[in-house]
């Protein structure tokens, strides 16, 4: 399940752990269309939960006019950070207090 997904990348929930792969090739529907993304992506950080987060390392042009297309139509901001692993998010908390 796709948890965030902005021009840059996305992060998502897996069922289990995902593999130790530097990149992988992707391929998804953008929700509520018929829009297919494809590309690479590279994978940023990945928890034993099954957490993990891409960059978009290659895309297709037509994939990536779809999906600022669609970000567009939800108001999603083009910029938008890649969210941090529980982990780090708060080790971060617990550094600021």
């Amino acid at each position: 399940m796709i948890l965030d997904l902005n021009e840059d990348g996305f992060s998502l929930q897996a069922p289990e752990p995902l593999p130790a792969v530097p990149a992988i090739p992707l391929r998804f529907v953008l929700p509520g269309t018929s829009h297919q993304v494809e590309g690479t992506g590279e994978v940023l950080w990945a928890d034993d939960s099954g957490r993990a987060g891409f960059f978009f390392a290659e895309m297709t042009p037509a994939s990536r006019k779809h999906l600022r297309n669609w970000l567009g139509q939800k108001g999603a901001g083009k910029r938008a950070a890649h969210p941090a692993p529980r982990s780090e998010r708060r080790q971060a908390a617990t550094a600021s207090h």
